[in-house]
């Protein structure tokens, strides 16, 4: 029986979610099927339905919370909405996968964790880095000793968003800005590898409307490692990510966060690099989580044991405190932390 997807959102991302399904499908796994497509415009939901051949095509969310033939949404809305909707649709009962970030705060994201336990319903964070074979292999790596202990992390990930004036993350209103849209990137990596830190500092340029133009981090750990990430919606950086221990040090390819390679260079002159198996052409890699989706709901699980919702809240209340240090608030909150 084919896993039946609705999508929540008809934008980019969601666009190339729909992409990746059609293209892992051909793999002989179960069957994915997207048998509904929301959106509040409703032209917008028809033209995506007519792109990817999806039966319904649904003016609004609750209809698609309604859907008796959809057994998991792809939330792939602004994420200034992503706690309204995955508790709308958590209420419909369904299970959820939920683009990155997660929420605006840690605060939204226990409400929609916590809705998710009651209801006994599967729920994930659309972290689709951890999904993917260099990232898999890299933590691997790193586990085996094969750069011996962890000293340092660098990572950035920039991108120049102010050539389009009307792009989402220059609105204030819509939780946008450098650290939450693409800041979780670097500070997932970072998360991934040496979970959280003990003490951190943080500095950023905030724009006049409010949003972080670019913000800069130095984590520190109890084994006295450090990690050093940058952000910024104000240049587009190299997007690359080294790892330093004491015995070597892993490189990983633009942009670290999507589908790469990386190189381990040893202290000893020895060179290794992990490149993966091509993906099929035209696949973003989207779709390794939604394959972790159905993982999990065959296993009965509600909740992923490679993206626990535990490490998600992890995530956003560091980022909380990090915009607690550089000043930055969004219209609407109540606390970021509480």
């Amino acid at each position: 029986m084919p896993l039946r997807w609705g999508i929540l959102g008809a934008g980019s991302i969601a666009r190339k979610f729909a992409s990746d399904l059609r293209i892992i499908n051909q793999r002989g796994r179960i069957a994915h099927e997207i048998t509904a497509v929301s959106s509040r415009d409703e032209s917008r939901a028809n033209s995506f339905a007519n792109e990817f051949g999806i039966g319904k095509a649904l003016a609004g969310y609750q209809s698609l919370a309604n859907c008796d033939d959809v057994d998991v949404i792809y939330i792939a809305n602004v994420h200034s909405h992503h706690r309204d909707a995955v508790i709308q649709m958590l209420s419909g009962g369904k299970h959820v996968l939920c683009e990155k970030p997660f929420a605006i705060n840690a605060k939204q994201t226990r409400e929609m964790i916590e809705k998710a336990q009651s209801q006994k319903l599967f729920l994930m964070e659309a972290m689709w880095t951890r999904f993917l074979p260099h990232i898999i292999a890299l933590l691997d790596e790193i586990e085996s000793g094969a750069i011996g202990e962890v000293i340092s992390i660098d990572a950035d990930h920039g991108q120049w968003l102010y050539k389009r004036p009307d792009h989402r993350v220059l609105d204030h209103n819509l939780g946008g800005g450098a650290l939450l849209d693409l800041g979780v990137y670097p500070i997932t990596f970072a998360h991934l590898i040496l979970g959280l830190p003990a003490k951190f500092e943080a500095i950023a340029t905030l724009a006049p409307n409010g949003i972080d133009d670019q913000t800069s981090m130095i984590f520190s750990y109890p084994s006295g490692a450090t990690a050093t990430l940058h952000t910024t919606i104000k240049s587009a950086t190299g997007i690359r990510a080294v790892v330093a221990g004491t015995q070597g040090r892993i490189e990983v390819e633009r942009s670290f966060y999507a589908p790469s390679s990386f190189t381990i260079y040893g202290n000893d002159g020895s060179e290794r690099t992990f490149q993966p198996h091509p993906f099929e052409s035209g696949y973003v890699g989207l779709g390794e989580q939604a394959i972790e989706v159905e993982r999990c709901l065959e296993a009965g699980l509600i909740e992923s044991p490679m993206r626990p919702l535990a490490t998600t809240l992890e995530v956003m209340e560091l980022m909380d405190s990090i915009r607690e240090r550089i000043g930055l608030r969004y219209p609407g909150e109540i606390g970021n932390s509480d």
